[in-house]
Order: structure tokens, then C-alpha cells, then sequence
């Protein structure tokens, strides 16, 4: 039982005693918050009178408590349990426990639905994605100034921009001050977080997905996967909650990388000369469709992967997708009117109706297919400007190549390359997603030519100097 915590930190273990609700029924568990699992253990004794109405199966939501406290369980999946009959007579008594695996919990210490209005993300690598700005630098003299600038939310903020029709996303500095004569301190202090903030309430399910989006759009232009603090959300009353899920499989695999797309906005010293990121990128990955978003979500997955086959292969499968264009070698609307007039002729003549219905359909299907995947990949490799592409080792004849490897490893043929040209060609595959993710969010190719050097792993494909 604890009192005094606010907020959960995603790095902290924690353990609490709580009352599952069962409908009109109670009963004792044990919660369990660590970076590596979730898990609830329930266990009571049931009987005539007082049943279990979750058994053996998994449960969607559950809200259980710790003395002021609330939890929201969501998506809990059964992985173990006991009963035992403690007796028969005079009257059936059995004990039971159950435990399950917890895909994400909400927490508050007061009471609270399953509505919410805002997610707000804390993180050291947002800090460094946003970098030095002439934002900090104002709120520093504002405070030697002695302004009232806790009363000025829009001095806190670097940025923030409408997403059509969903919210409003941006990134504000979280103002505090300190001051110890022990420790001979004084000042203030804000860190940056980013915050989303929802149109209209949506439920826990919901919150998670956009926040799971807005991470892999982050995640994206960091270059990896990071480390976040703590994630907090407010609820319809406007009280402070707290999102905790299993965060060490988001955890990077190797620390102190570059930024790929710093923010830099209003950056005080951009000895780099690096764009700033158009704000526009926000905007255009959250108006995406489902399918589109996910591209995202599946390209951090493939980075994630250890085995260097199944990245090249992930790679390729987005890039493929991404890439995919039609071309017809026939007129579309002539074929179409003949295989009409010919399909009678043709039933008649080989007497199946059902295959000869599917041959005809399958031509329209091949008409399609004038581009195959190499030429489509080709095509978008010579609309890159040569400014890029002439430093690589990599070029359009090898993209035939890279093709041929990806067909010998999805059918299992052999091929001899040692892992470091594997790794090669995984790294070219990625970096022309990359590129291609980055022009689907609205990333200019100028823009583009400025960063991309900060692609980790970019050194492989840059031509050796003689």
C-alpha cells in the first residue's frame, strides 16, 4: 500500500494490494508493475452465494483499487490459475486464484472514467530533439525578470499546431522551482514534453493507439527507439493521470545515437546548418489512414530485429509497398470489352464456367502488372536528386541484385554473401524507405539532403575515397 505516489515512472517497479471489482462482487489481487511485465493475480474463495464471473478466460477492462487509488486494466490476457475445492458439505467452498498479463493500466489516485482528453509524453530525447532554443533562452530572462511567467502558458511553448479535425499537438516546457540552502541551490526548472491534446474525449483503448502512433512517428524522426519517463493523461475532470505499459522492449538497443531529424526550431546556434522540420509533418502522419500510419509502426518493428534476414526483408516489404505503382500493357477499357464478349465463347468452348470466370478476372489483374517490384524500386531510386545518390555504392543496376537476394531468401535458395554485404544491402533498402517515409509526411528531398547523412549506418553506402 503506498501513499505518496503521484505518478508512475515507466522505469520503477511497483507492487500494489487491490480490490478487483467483479460486478456486485469484491475480491483481493495483487498488481505488479515492472519495465519487462504487468501482471494481476486474483484469488479469493467463491461459493453458492458469491461467484467469479471471469473464470479462466481474458478480460478486456478491469478497474480494481488500493485504498484512494484507481486503476483501469486493459487487455488482460490469462496465463495461469488454481482452484481448489475446500469443502462440500453442508455448503460448497472453493478457492481459487488467477493470474493474468496486463497489456497497459491508467492510474490516479482519485476515482475516474474511462475518458480521456490528452496525452503528455516526458522524455530526455525529446529534449534533445528540440536542442537549444531562443524559447529556453526567453524563459530564463523572463524569470530574472521576475515576470509572473507561470501565469504565461504561451511563453512555455516551442510549438503547437491543429491536427485536422483531431486535437492540437505541440511541445511545452514544464516550469518548477527549486531552491536549497543545503545544497546551495536555487532556480528553475522545465523540461520540455510533448502534448497532445484530443478534440473530443476518447476512451483508454483509443488513447493508447494515438499514443502508440505518436510514438512511432518520434521514433521515426529520432532515428531509434527511446526512453520515456513517464506518460501522463489528464481525464475529462481535467485530474492527472498516469498511462504505465511494459516499456523495456521500447528501449534502445544502443545509446547516445545522433538525432536523424532534430525539430530545430528557433535553434540558437545551428552550426550545422540543419532545416528545421516543417510542422506540417504532423498534420499530414495524423491525417493518414490506418494502413498508411502503420508503415511506421511496422518500420520501427523491422529496426527492433536482431536477425539481419528478416530486417533486410521487412525493409523490402515496406519499401515494395511504398513504391508500388500500376502500368497496363493494354488499354484497360478495350480488354475489359473484349474479354466480355470473349467469356461465353470460352465457356462454352472449354465447358467450365467457374475457371474460366477466374482466368478472365486474372487478366485484368496481370494487365496491371507492367512494373514489377524491381522496376518500381529503379524508378524511385532516379528520382532522388543525383546529389545523394552519386556518393552511394549502391546504384540502379544493383537494385536487381538486391531483388534476386530478397526472392533466394523468401524460397529458401542459396546464395553466398557474407553478413556484412547483407548488411549493406539492408542498410540501402532502409535508407530508401526512409526517404520514402519521409516524402509520404511531406519532407522536401532538399530538406532531406541535409539530414540524411545522420541516418545511422549511412557510412555504408558512401562511395570509398581513392
Amino acid at each position: 500500500m503506498s501513499f505518496n505516489i503521484k505518478s508512475l515512472e515507466l522505469k520503477e517497479n511497483y507492487t500494489f494490494d487491490v480490490i478487483v471489482e467483479d460486478g456486485e462482487e469484491r475480491f483481493i489481487a495483487k498488481l505488479e508493475l515492472a519495465p519487462e511485465r504487468i501482471s494481476l493475480t486474483i484469488r479469493g474463495e467463491i461459493n453458492e452465494e458469491r461467484n467469479y464471473s471471469f473464470g479462466w478466460g481474458n478480460i478486456d477492462q478491469l478497474t480494481c483499487h488500493d485504498v484512494n487509488k484507481t486503476f483501469i486494466l486493459y487487455n488482460l490476457k490469462f496465463t495461469h490459475g488454481q482452484s481448489n475445492v475446500l469443502s462440500h458439505y453442508p455448503k460448497y467452498n472453493a478457492y481459487f486464484e488467477t493470474t493474468f498479463d496486463v497489456s497497459f493500466l491508467i492510474y490516479s489516485e482519485s476515482s475516474f472514467d474511462d475518458s480521456f482528453c490528452s496525452i503528455d509524453i516526458h522524455s530526455d530525447a525529446i529534449s534533445k530533439w528540440v536542442g537549444n532554443t531562443e524559447t529556453q533562452e526567453e524563459i530564463i530572462d523572463s524569470y530574472h525578470r521576475k515576470e509572473a511567467i507561470f501565469n504565461s502558458p504561451d511563453k512555455l511553448q516551442e510549438f503547437n499546431i491543429s491536427i485536422n479535425g483531431i486535437g492540437i499537438l505541440g511541445v511545452a516546457y514544464n516550469l518548477s522551482m527549486h531552491s536549497s540552502s543545503p545544497d546551495f541551490k536555487s532556480g528553475i526548472n522545465f523540461p520540455p514534453s510533448l502534448i497532445y491534446q484530443f478534440s473530443n474525449e476518447i476512451s483508454g483503448i483509443k488513447m493508447e493507439q494515438e499514443f502508440e502512433k505518436t510514438y512511432n512517428l518520434l521514433a521515426f524522426l529520432f532515428g531509434n527507439d527511446f526512453i520515456i519517463n513517464k506518460v501522463n493523461v489528464l481525464n475529462t475532470y481535467r485530474k492527472r493521470c498516469s498511462l504505465y505499459y511494459p516499456s523495456r522492449k521500447l528501449w534502445p538497443q544502443y545509446g547516445n545515437r545522433l538525432i536523424f531529424y532534430p525539430l530545430g526550431k528557433d535553434i540558437r546556434f545551428n552550426t550545422l546548418d540543419i532545416p528545421s522540420l516543417s510542422l506540417e509533418v504532423f498534420n499530414t502522419y495524423f491525417s493518414l489512414s490506418s494502413i498508411e500510419s502503420g508503415y511506421w509502426k511496422k518500420y520501427i518493428k523491422y529496426k527492433r530485429m536482431h536477425n539481419i534476414e528478416e530486417q533486410f526483408l521487412g525493409f523490402f516489404r515496406i519499401l515494395e509497398t511504398l513504391s508500388f505503382k500500376k502500368k497496363h500493357f493494354l488499354d484497360e477499357a478495350i480488354l475489359a470489352s473484349v474479354c466480355s464478349k470473349a467469356e461465353p465463347y470460352l465457356i462454352k468452348k472449354f465447358g467450365d464456367k467457374k475457371n474460366v470466370k477466374f482466368f478472365v478476372k486474372g487478366l485484368s489483374r496481370y494487365n496491371e502488372s507492367k512494373y514489377n517490384t524491381e522496376k518500381n524500386i529503379q524508378d524511385f531510386y532516379l528520382s532522388l536528386p543525383k546529389i545523394i545518390t552519386a556518393q552511394w555504392e549502391f546504384d540502379k543496376n544493383s537494385i536487381g541484385l538486391i531483388c534476386k537476394l530478397r526472392n533466394d531468401m523468401t524460397h529458401a535458395n542459396d546464395y553466398y554473401l557474407d553478413e556484412s554485404e547483407i548488411y549493406a544491402k539492408t542498410k540501402f533498402i532502409e535508407v530508401l524507405l526512409i526517404i520514402s517515409m519521409c516524402k509520404k509526411i511531406g519532407i522536401s528531398l532538399s530538406d532531406l539532403e541535409k539530414v540524411i547523412n545522420r541516418i545511422d549506418g549511412y557510412h555504408l553506402l558512401i562511395k570509398e575515397q581513392i
